[in-house]
Formats: C-alpha cells, structure tokens, sequence
C-alpha cells in the first residue's frame, strides 16, 4: 500500500447490451471519476466506463482492475483515454517512465484508439504551483509527452487547460469543481472520434 487510504472505483455502462453502442473507457483517478458524469452527458455516440483508483502500475491490483476491465467482462473498447500522474508519489522519474510504457503497450494491444492525457496541476495554497508534487506533475507530463510523441499518439493536455484557473479548483488544490470537470470533459470530448 503506497497511500493510507487506497480505493478503486469501476463504472459499467450498459451490461444488459454492451455491444448496443462503441464504448469509450476513461482510465484515471479521482479527477476521471469526477469529469465522466459530464463525458457521458455530452455524447450519444459511446458508452462511457471508468476505472479510477489510487493505485498505480506497480501494484498487482492495479494490473488485476485494468486487466479485468479491459479483457475480464467481455467488453470491447473502441476508445481508451489514459492519465495516471497524481498518485504513486513513491515512483521516481524512471520507474514512471518504464511503468507508463508498459501499460500503454498492453492499451494499445487492446484499442484501436488510445488517446493519452497529461495530469491536471497541483496548487499549494503556500506555495501556490511553485510545489514538489507539482514539479513531479511536470515532469511526469514531459515523460508521457515523449512516450506519445515515440509511438505517435495523442495527447489531451488537461494541465494547460487547468493551470491558473482557480475558479476550477476545489479547495484541497488536486480536485475540480462541477465547472472544471465540465471544462475537462468538454476537451475529451474534442479528442474522440
């Protein structure tokens, strides 16, 4: 355990029918369970599932939770749109490199889509985005940037459409409000096909 509390929360859409429409998967943490509501209501184009946890890529319930998402229930995902970045504090830079990679080379195996996302700023009421976990958001996005750029993938920069709008920002400084969820959930929405 990296966190004193971890948790994992998975969303389903559709179980009775799950083929009746593509599906598009929303991989993250708190910040995806929070804009999802909105991804869902603005298209009528896809079903919108989630996995969000505290958990990260070097756990065994992390790769248990994606893997029985993406091959356990039977589903077939047409679009993938991944972050991991605001947790697993632990990681240094290269431990994060190589577990990001795997795991977008066991999406790509998996979706013909995969769209990557940077993680949204951390603010510091102190020290507003002048912070260490911050400064590891930033470099975490440049590593993911870099793993797009080798393997041609795009890439949905939720940071810069964060960053400075404090009347997104709830006040713990990580998570959003209705209207920066809605703000996030409108630019993923700009992303799929």
């Amino acid at each position: 355990m990296t966190e004193y509390i971890e948790w994992t929360n998975t969303w389903i859409e559709d179980t009775e029918n799950p083929a009746r429409k593509p599906r598009l998967l929303l991989v993250g943490d708190s910040i995806s369970r929070d804009y999802r509501p909105y991804v869902r209501e603005g298209t009528e184009k896809y079903l919108v599932d989630n996995l969000a946890t505290s958990r990260t890529p070097d756990q065994v319930l992390y790769l248990r939770n994606l893997k029985e998402v993406v091959e356990g229930l039977g589903l077939s995902y047409d679009v993938i749109h991944f972050n991991f970045g605001l947790h697993g504090w632990h990681l240094d830079d290269a431990a994060y490199r190589t577990l990001y990679r795997e795991i977008v080379g066991y999406l790509i195996a998996h979706t013909p889509c995969l769209l990557l996302a940077l993680s949204t700023p951390v603010w510091d009421d102190t020290l507003g985005y002048d912070n260490p976990k911050e400064e590891t958001i930033v470099r975490r996005n440049a590593i993911v940037s870099g793993i797009a750029e080798d393997l041609h993938l795009p890439v949905n920069d939720l940071h810069t459409l964060c960053k400075g709008r404090a009347e997104y920002r709830c006040p713990d400084g990580l998570h959003y409000l209705e209207c920066g969820a809605r703000a996030q959930a409108a630019q993923i929405l700009s992303f799929l096909p």
